[in-house]
């Protein structure tokens, strides 16, 4: 397990293992079994193993053996003096004596027929398939792996806290190396895929609290990739992401107070504590622990905050925050950057018409750098009034509208306005002339071939600036869907490719029994025939060449071939978003939606708001063909000229209205990155008789779409409804009826999920944050039945989703009662298989 480094002479060592080690286990006093069980627990460091190994130890009624070599370390006779002498790297200096304790236990354990619990990462596939695995088989064991799916934010702040927690409490704690942490995380997923391929061995994931997520006898997905979906679902749920961003900041907080708390932490001397910041400092651990922050702070704003509506000074409003600022201001800086100034503006347009009230008075003040100097990061939210729920409601639809009226129309070179109108092509360019003594009607005037010519050119520009902002996301190549002559299968099965081995492959399953409450599965991984997956090259290879034509290369090039065309030199330079894109072809958009740049090595890396990732596996192959196929396909096609129309749900505005003073005060202060005056324009608007106008109009607007969507009919959103007038905003938490009903809509799909049958009542924890709701059943209060919503996250829940997962988890209960109908049937069934 350990190459040996520093460890004890072989008596030492032999006799602590003897006299320490062996009778801690209890070996002697357990049971020996005929069918030993043999749990192998799998997760990176801080994933949480520990709570599994705990319900293990129950379920095998404590008869077990558990065999974890950080628990070993305490045995070495010289763990006082390495963790004085290095406070965070000294169990690098146990881990041989360790790890070889470890093995040792477990040959004893086995050699007993003892049951055993084996606490180790597992990322080692290769020596689980070819060493572990085995041998207990060998011996008679019943062999399971229970992994914990922890995403590594989490992960990492469970390493962290555990560190923090011992140090103050004990005068030492334990770190797990960087480097270690990493590489055990991502090679976990290939590890469980290579188990489940080699072995017939139960691979069964649990999330930190102890609830199961897969079991691979009865899902038909691979184990790895079950794993990396639930690490990222995890992510998405936003008591897990408010947990993160304030367990973060409190490390944060810990770390940086650590110098002036250690003197007085009486369990560390002062030498050690000096020892202690200046490894810290080598290992750069509080810049990781600021990382780690920023991106919880930002995971829990993008998936808990953000969507929601918050609610400030009494009026309806929408959260204004740093996260918009900010990923404005880097996308305007990216695309100015690449001499795309139209987009740039077009980004500033688009921010203002979503964020703020009007689209007018917003798009009047935001003007050329309004947004290029504002440097504002994670963590300030501005909660404000302005824009308030227009902006949510029509803001993407007015952008639209200020886009298409940048393409069809173009000024020529008097100043005079034309016009293109999508719906009628044939018209062309036209100009409408007033009344005048001539022409009492007024006239409509249609360009000639050469202004028609200069017209088109001017919009092509900006059709193709706005599109090269936004280029098409490419499509997974090494994904392919099933066809009708591939084997059927109960399960969705595509083909995938590996990176490594470019095998393809798919795992076809079939329903052999209904058990556990659902179908049971019989996998089987089939490899593609020679003839079939020259069959899928060939399709890979389509996708590669439709990816291709789509990079903003290829399309900067078919632009160039028109404005070559189409003499179109004679109006102006090739636009600077065209050249620039011609100058990069190493800029593409992956199927992940993420767009990725090529250095010089090759390497092809996404340049994030916060944090850069680099594409591997499937995904650095797509980008590299994808490019490798640009370069060799380059500026073939010519072009059309791409011309936006717009949606007919989106009416121009009669009149553009006048800027309102406190957006212009906001805006200036927006641009200076004052967020105090930020707020102050905000409340000054909200108070205004054209703030106050807005918002009721906004909030009616909303409530009769409201009042529309579908699942309102639901008896646990009518009884939610119900039970929250009666208890009153003093225990539902709500300020008006848009937020009422948002509550109901989270009582509703939680009192759904927890199978309640009914609401009869609600209450309120003595703290006020927590809402609970109650079935009483009608004969045994024992029986009763309660679920939990938080009271601030309930009411700012958007009600078309609540009434969606409402609907989809309604649908999923009802055919898991189906499934159970059939269980019961096919089990009266004579023969049946049971």
């Amino acid at each position: 397990m350990s190459a040996p480094h520093d460890r004890l002479d072989p008596k030492t060592h032999a006799s602590i293992l003897s006299k320490e080690v062996i009778p801690e286990s209890r070996l002697d006093e357990l049971l020996s079994h005929e069918r030993p069980k043999a749990i192998i627990l799998a997760g990176q460091p801080g994933a949480g193993k520990g709570g599994l190994a705990d319900a293990a130890k129950i379920e095998l009624a404590n008869d077990v053996v558990k065999i974890d070599p950080d628990e070993l370390r305490k045995h070495h006779p010289d763990i006082a003096t390495f963790r004085n002498a290095q406070p965070y790297s000294w169990s690098t200096l146990t881990q041989p004596d360790a790890s070889a304790w470890a093995d040792e236990l477990l040959d004893a354990t086995t050699a007993g027929k003892k049951n055993l619990i084996f606490d180790t990462t597992l990322s080692n596939g290769q020596w689980a398939t070819e060493d572990l695995i085995p041998k207990l088989q060998a011996q008679g064991y019943d062999v399971e792996v229970r992994a914990v799916a922890s995403p590594k934010l989490e992960s990492e702040l469970g390493v962290d806290q555990r560190f923090a927690g011992n140090l103050d409490k004990k005068g030492y704690g334990r770190h797990v190396p960087a480097g270690a942490r990493d590489a055990i995380y991502d090679k976990l997923p290939g590890s469980l895929d290579m188990i489940h391929e080699r072995t017939d061995v139960p691979i069964r994931l649990f999330n930190r609290e102890g609830v199961e997520l897969y079991d691979s006898r009865t899902d038909a997905r691979l184990p790895g990739a079950a794993l990396e979906e639930a690490r990222d679902a995890r992510l998405r749920d936003p008591k897990v992401t408010r947990q993160l961003s304030h367990g973060w900041q409190g490390q944060q907080a810990w770390h940086r107070d650590l110098p002036d708390a250690l003197p007085g932490n009486q369990k560390v001397a002062p030498e050690t504590a000096q020892r202690l910041l200046a490894e810290r400092s080598g290992l750069h651990v509080v810049e990781g622990v600021a990382r780690s922050t920023e991106q919880a702070t930002h995971i829990d704003f993008t998936r808990r905050v953000r969507p929601n509506t918050l609610r400030a000074a009494g009026a309806a409003g929408v959260a204004l925050s740093a996260y918009d600022v900010a990923d404005t201001a880097r996308d305007v800086s990216r695309l100015r950057g690449q001499g795309n100034d139209t987009a740039a503006q077009a980004r500033i347009e688009r921010f203002a018409t979503q964020n703020l009230a009007g689209w007018g008075g917003a798009a009047a003040g935001m003007g050329t750098g309004a947004l290029a100097g504002v440097k504002t990061g994670p963590g300030l939210l501005v909660t404000g009034a302005i824009g308030g729920i227009v902006g949510a409601v029509a803001g993407d639809k007015v952008a639209d509208w200020l886009d298409e009226r940048k393409i069809n129309r173009q000024p020529d070179p008097r100043g005079n306005t034309w016009t293109f109108d999508p719906k009628h092509p044939e018209r062309g360019w036209t100009i409408d002339i007033p009344p005048l003594p001539g022409t009492p009607q007024g006239e409509r005037l249609s360009a000639d071939a050469a202004l028609s010519n200069r017209l088109t050119f001017q919009a092509s520009s900006t059709s193709f600036a706005l599109a090269l902002a936004s280029p098409p996301r490419s499509r997974d190549p090494y994904t392919l869907p099933a066809s009708d002559q591939d084997a059927p299968s109960a399960r969705e099965a595509s083909w995938a490719r590996h990176p490594d081995t470019r095998q393809w492959t798919r795992e076809v399953s079939r329903i052999v029994d209904y058990r556990h409450n659902g179908p049971i599965y019989e996998k089987q991984l089939v490899e593609a025939t020679p003839q079939r997956a020259a069959e899928l090259e060939r399709q890979s290879q389509a996708v590669i060449a439709q990816n291709a034509a789509q990079t903003p290369a290829a399309m900067a090039g078919r632009f160039q071939d028109a404005y070559e065309h189409n003499g179109w030199a004679q109006y102006g330079p090739l636009p600077g978003a065209v050249s620039e894109a011609l100058q990069h072809p190493g800029r593409i958009v992956g199927s992940d939606g993420d767009l990725y740049e090529r250095n010089a090595q090759g390497q092809w890396t996404h340049d994030g708001l916060l944090w850069d990732s680099q594409a591997k596996g499937n995904l650095r192959h797509e980008l590299e063909a994808t490019y490798q196929q640009q370069q060799a396909e380059a500026r073939v096609l010519i072009l059309d000229t791409v011309r936006v129309t717009a949606s007919p749900e989106i009416d121009a505005p009669e009149t553009t209205p006048t800027r309102d003073p406190q957006v212009a005060r906001f805006l200036t202060a927006l641009e200076a990155g004052d967020a105090q005056g930020m707020r102050e324009a905000s409340m000054a608007f909200a108070e205004s008789e054209r703030g106050r106008q807005t918002f009721i109009d906004a909030e009616q607007r909303v409530w009769d779409r409201q009042q529309r969507l579908p699942g309102r009919d639901h008896p646990l959103f009518r009884q939610a409804l119900e039970r929250l007038e009666e208890a009153g905003p003093e225990v539902g938490g709500y300020l008006d009826r848009l937020q009422m009903e948002s509550v109901a809509g989270t009582l509703a799909y939680e009192a759904q999920k927890h199978y309640l049958p009914g609401i009869d009542e609600l209450a309120l924890s003595r703290d006020g944050q927590t809402l609970m709701a109650r079935w009483n059943h009608p004969h045994d209060r024992l029986f009763d039945r309660h679920c939990e919503v938080d009271r601030l996250q309930a009411g700012t829940q958007p009600l078309d989703r609540s009434l969606q997962d409402l609907a989809a988890e309604t649908q999923r209960q009802e055919e898991q009662a189906l499934l159970q109908a059939q269980q019961r049937q096919m089990q009266q069934e004579p023969g049946m298989s049971r």
